[in-house]
């Protein structure tokens, strides 16, 4: 069997054409990924340190490689007559098919060699120098090599039924794309139902794509094993044939039966039962158990509609694929997964394009502008990168992309591929969730309206059961005609989360005793406090306005001092503020503070930058049971104006002096962790018969607390400007209309929301870190033809040196025994 192996090595070495065969290989492939631009597959247009330009064209370009290289391995021994005295050797079928099975995928091996360039180059040209994914890089690879020993089986079945070698090679050339692109098309007509998903796993590339990324699944191995040995039964059986008779037939055939039984078997109890491994750096695509719990829960078929389909710049390609690859993971989980890319300008219609782009806003898609340039100037083009997830009777949309202020395209797009899987579950959650967490909107302190808080509600709707509640309302007993503080207690108490949103009137004994008991058995609360009275709309009747401190007249200082913080009467200002429009131009307005995220935690991770107005700062105090975490905090350049104090509209006219705003990184919010003691510890209850006979609580159990000096974080402006839509309806939170920019508030305060009473784990999710991986632009600008032109020749010449070397030595061996 060796000396079979060595003499189809040889025979292909021999002759030019084995050569000319690499070479053709390895022209197409320097073509496409070095010289040919814009082409979507060259490695240096991608901005990205990776070689998947090679491993996404590779498959095509193996469907000629390989049956080039296996047609004449069956067919030659059959046209020369030489396929008799070869089986009357001492060699059984299948040593003869596996000698040359392994000579031809050696061939392919020894063909993708010089490829290894490719990955020194792209690892020379990261920024910085190696910073590519080796282990990614090593699992595609090897889906490679797996994909070429399945073009390899088709071929030699395909060279075992001719003595042509062209019809040889067709027939493999036109079975390899049928099994590697067929099924899909198939899949793709949408006439099968169910079985839709059945017929994508049939094909090769349902399998190559998952390996191909790096993640070496259990079930892709088994299909290509499978797809090897049955194929390589049938050349076996085509083989045999050639001295069947009536008693050898029918055993044959029963073998070759069951073979394949057993290959089908086989994956199928291994799709019961698999294992995966990971090969990327940062362990990108193993999936979160809190995840995997929710993929388990999905029952029924969910469908996420994608819309991000079209002709895209490099980074929204990367957005594109990452999330296809994303969804692959989901499905490899839950087969019930399904989904689709759609292209929302497909239309030919511009009518049709606008009226389907309204609708997919109406759904709660974010339109995002691209520019792009091109021979006339420039050029801009809508998209949506979102998709709309249906599961049973509900739908939820999801905005993949997740914009930043200050930041390139290709940091926000990969901030956004980092939070692909949180994004992603998050939909699930909200659609599977069974027995929704509770929120209580507090009232009766002269908090924000329903209106205000419209847009958070909506989104949070969807994961969470709302409700506003008053406080100060009490239920009266049908019989006695009393009411109960106890009562009250259960009643606030069948919250998970109360939300007490920029209170502006005292609150009473009877208020803060039945929080702080609240507090005590567990429950959660989100402040959002205005320590200063001050107000825009102050600004309508005269160029200044005097802050007045507010803290002490809520009543809440002390309770939020024993808690573990303190809020300061102070007006927080900033260098990074938002733009006002003043009907004439924009001007940036120090008193709304513009915070980046620079805290890393869940929450803050990957955060847009948030608005605030007239926004406080806040101070911890020592409390050894309770862990304070800063969540938002000013910029370097800031500082904090004692209040009483002045707030003139010269300040919005004149140019800040950096020299003025000299503190740093000014805390805005804090989360509170922990067990928290009772305000009413060393204190009298409010003087009630009722409350002197309840058993007070004096330290909580552990529970969380979010501290917000802004209570204007949470609210949502209503329309005044656009016409489309009727006057006074709530705005997305964070949405300035008078700019008109986007903020991140809405994707603060889901994250608070979702850290505090996500028991799943969801959140942990967004603390990956996935490692940017850019090329080095400037170097490729510099030195671009060079790596062209290496890349392309060196390839040749390696063939060429070893065509001469192996010539050489054979003449050598030739002459020492003449």
């Amino acid at each position: 069997m060796i000396s079979l192996f060595k003499k189809e090595i040889r025979s292909f070495f021999n002759s030019l054409m084995g050569y000319l065969v690499i070479s053709v290989f390895l022209i197409l492939n320097s073509l496409f990924l070095w010289i040919i631009p814009n082409n979507g597959f060259n490695l240096m247009d991608s901005g990205y340190a990776s070689i998947d330009g090679l491993f996404m064209i590779a498959p095509w370009v193996f469907m000629f490689l390989i049956p080039a290289i296996t047609m004449r391995m069956f067919a030659d021994e059959k046209k020369a007559g030489t396929m008799e005295f070869l089986l009357t050797k001492p060699l059984t079928e299948i040593q003869v098919l596996v000698a040359k099975f392994a000579a031809a995928l050696a061939l392919v091996l020894f063909s993708l060699l010089p490829t290894l360039l490719y990955y020194y180059s792209i690892y020379e040209l990261g920024d910085p120098v190696g910073n590519i994914d080796s282990g990614a890089t090593m699992g595609s690879y090897i889906g490679l090599i797996l994909i070429a020993g399945a073009y390899t089986a088709i071929g030699l079945f395909a060279s075992s039924n001719t003595d042509n070698q062209i019809i040889s090679f067709i027939v493999a050339a036109v079975i390899s794309f049928l099994f590697y692109t067929g099924f899909d098309q198939v899949a793709e007509l949408d006439i099968f139902g169910d079985l839709d998903l059945f017929i994508y796993n049939l094909g090769i590339n349902e399998h190559y794509l998952s390996i191909s990324r790096g993640v070496v699944d259990s079930r892709d191995v088994l299909y290509f094993a499978g797809l090897i040995v049955f194929f390589g039964a049938l050349a076996r059986l085509v083989v045999q044939s050639r001295k069947w008779d009536k008693s050898t037939r029918r055993n044959d055939l029963i073998q070759f039966g069951l073979l394949t039984a057993m290959v089908l078997l086989l994956n199928i109890a291994g799709s019961f039962e698999y294992m995966r491994l990971d090969l990327t750096a940062e362990k990108r695509y193993s999936l979160n158990e809190a995840t995997i719990d929710l993929l388990d829960q999905v029952e029924d078929p969910l469908l996420f509609r994608v819309y991000l389909e079209g002709d895209f710049p490099a980074d929204i390609q990367r957005l594109e694929l990452e999330t296809k690859q994303m969804l692959d993971e989901f499905r490899a989980h839950n087969g019930m997964i399904e989904y689709e890319f759609i292209n929302p300008n497909e239309s030919e219609s511009d009518d049709d394009r606008v009226t389907f782009a309204q609708q997919l806003q109406q759904r709660g898609l974010t339109p995002f502008t691209i520019q792009e340039a091109n021979q006339d100037g420039q050029s801009t083009q809508q998209i949506f990168p979102g998709a709309i997830v249906s599961y049973q009777n509900a739908e939820t949309a999801i905005n993949l992309l997740q914009t930043q202020i200050m930041q390139s395209n290709s940091t926000q797009v990969n901030n956004s591929v980092q939070n692909l899987e949180y994004n992603l579950a998050s939909a699930l959650r909200r659609l599977i969730l069974k027995e929704k967490p509770t929120i209580g909107f507090m009232e009766g302190h002269g908090e924000l309206e329903a209106k205000h808080v419209a847009s958070i509600a909506a989104d949070l709707s969807g994961t969470y059961s709302l409700s506003r509640f008053n406080i100060r309302e009490f239920q009266v007993d049908s019989i006695s005609g009393k009411i109960s503080i106890v009562d009250q207690m259960r009643r606030i108490n069948r919250f998970d989360l109360l939300i007490i949103a920029k209170p502006q009137t005292p609150f009473v004994d009877v208020d803060r005793f039945l929080i702080d008991q609240y507090i005590m058995n567990g429950g959660k609360v989100i402040w959002m406090v205005d320590a200063v009275k001050a107000e825009m709309d102050s600004l309508s009747y005269a160029s200044e306005f005097l802050g007045i401190p507010t803290l002490d007249k809520l009543n809440i200082d002390d309770m939020l001092f024993t808690y573990g913080v303190r809020l300061n009467t102070v007006l927080l200002q900033d260098i990074m503020c938002a733009m006002v429009n003043d009907r004439r131009q924009l001007r940036p307005w120090p008193y709304f503070p513009i915070i980046m995220p620079r805290v890393k935690h869940p929450i803050t991770k990957d955060l847009n930058a948030v608005k605030l107005e007239f926004a406080g700062t806040i101070d911890t105090i020592f409390s050894p049971r309770v862990k304070k975490t800063p969540l938002l905090v000013s910029s370097e350049n800031s500082k904090a104006q004692a209040m009483p104090g002045l707030v003139g509209l010269k300040s919005l006219y004149t140019d800040a002096n950096p020299a003025e705003f000299r503190q740093q990184y000014l805390p805005v919010a804090y989360l509170l962790e922990g067990e928290f003691e009772s305000v009413y510890r060393h204190r009298l209850l409010p003087r009630t018969a009722e409350l002197a006979q309840l058993k007070l609580k004096n330290t909580s159990s552990w529970t969380q607390q979010v501290v917000i000096a802004d209570g204007d974080i949470i609210k949502n402006q209503l329309n005044v400007i656009d016409p489309n839509i009727p006057r006074g309806t709530p705005l997305k939170l964070g949405y300035d209309q008078y700019i008109p920019v986007q903020y991140g508030n809405d994707d603060f305060m889901l994250n608070v929301v979702d850290y505090l009473l996500d028991e799943s784990g969801l959140i942990s999710v967004r603390s990956r870190e996935l490692k940017i991986r850019l090329l080095n632009s400037v170097e490729i600008k510099n030195s671009r033809t060079y790596w062209a032109v290496l890349n392309t020749v060196a390839p040749i010449l390696f063939i060429i040196l070893f065509g001469v070397l192996y010539t050489w030595n054979r003449k050598r061996k030739y002459a020492i025994k003449a």
